[in-house]
């Protein structure tokens, strides 16, 4: 609403033209941002409104089973008496890359209902019991991906084919248990939620001992982290062995020092190859998942080093 407000301020009475674009049925999941009323404000506002009916990403068969639920509702489809409900129309001659199982095409749109034995399942139950169906699913498809006998076109299916689209990271959290405990690895994709991950914590970690390498503490807790890997019992002999703490001492500094000459990305990149924490982290069961995290995290701080320059800013600007 407030980026909307802005436009008409500096546009309305101007006499020149500006171009709002949005997208309904982003706006009203408020899928990335997006406002349902701010959309709904706007289309009213506009003197002329167009619509791109030709869909040239979608499944045809995909295309004609949504315009058959969605076009069966005659009234109000989405709730909102300014959103109708326009039927897509497949782009001509695009191939797709069909779905198919042991021979068999799968429909593009599948619904599953869940029953219950005795009295309904409360919201919560109802989500874990969709949870295990769908990673249970998942599981199926990649175990015919790897037998040669799920393709999509010409190739086998992968994971990397899979999506799950959730209303929540709760319901996100829920669909990656669940395949973890199928020995499915997956990533969870959410800006906000990547800083509440042990990732988070543990470079919070790394940069509080390189902002202050002669800390002696905040050293050994970033070496008793996953990024480092060092165990109870080595940090414990690093006590008596002078000379091999000293040079991790040195090594600190040597990242401050990089740091504060080449900014955080360069670091960064440094100490992940020098310390071998892909390798490292790869080789948790969820590894995938935690490398991803950690590189998440520091696409995040360099736009953030902008905002908050020096090495205190970003340490700062992280923990908060």
């Amino acid at each position: 609403p407030v980026q909307y407000e802005i436009f008409h301020y500096i546009y309305a009475g101007t006499g020149q033209p500006v171009f709002l674009v949005g997208d309904p049925k982003q706006a009203i999941y408020s899928f990335r941002g997006a406002d349902i009323f701010a959309y709904l404000t706007a289309r009213r506002s506009a003197t002329q409104q167009h619509t791109l009916e030709v869909n040239w990403r979608s499944d045809p068969r995909l295309l004609t089973a949504l315009n058959a639920v969605f076009g069966s509702v005659k009234d109000q489809p989405f709730l909102f008496d300014g959103i109708p409900f326009h039927h897509a129309i497949p782009a001509p001659n695009k191939p797709h890359a069909e779905l198919t199982i042991q021979g068999q095409r799968e429909p593009p749109l599948q619904l599953w209902l869940l029953e219950s034995a005795g009295s309904p399942m409360n919201k919560g139950r109802a989500s874990e019991q969709a949870a295990k169906a769908t990673a249970a699913d998942i599981a199926r498809l990649l175990n015919f991906g790897a037998r040669g006998q799920a393709l999509l076109g010409d190739r086998p299916l992968s994971g990397g084919d899979i999506a799950v689209l959730v209303r929540s990271h709760w319901q996100g959290r829920l669909i990656r248990r669940e395949l973890l405990r199928l020995n499915v690895p997956s990533v969870q994709h959410a800006d906000d939620s990547v800083f509440i991950t042990d990732e988070a914590r543990q470079l919070e970690w790394l940069l509080a001992a390189v902002t202050e390498p002669g800390h002696e503490g905040r050293v050994r807790t970033a070496l008793a982290s996953d990024l480092f890997g060092l165990t109870g019992e080595e940090l414990h002999r690093l006590r008596e062995e002078e000379q091999r703490w000293a040079r991790w001492l040195e090594k600190f500094q040597d990242y401050r020092l990089l740091w504060q000459e080449h900014g955080f990305m360069r670091f960064f990149r440094a100490w992940l190859i020098q310390e071998g924490v892909p390798q490292r982290l790869l080789a948790f069961r969820d590894g995938d998942r935690r490398l991803t995290n950690l590189l998440h995290l520091a696409e995040l701080a360099q736009v953030a080093s902008r905002a908050h320059p020096g090495m205190a800013g970003l340490l700062k600007w992280l923990g908060d």
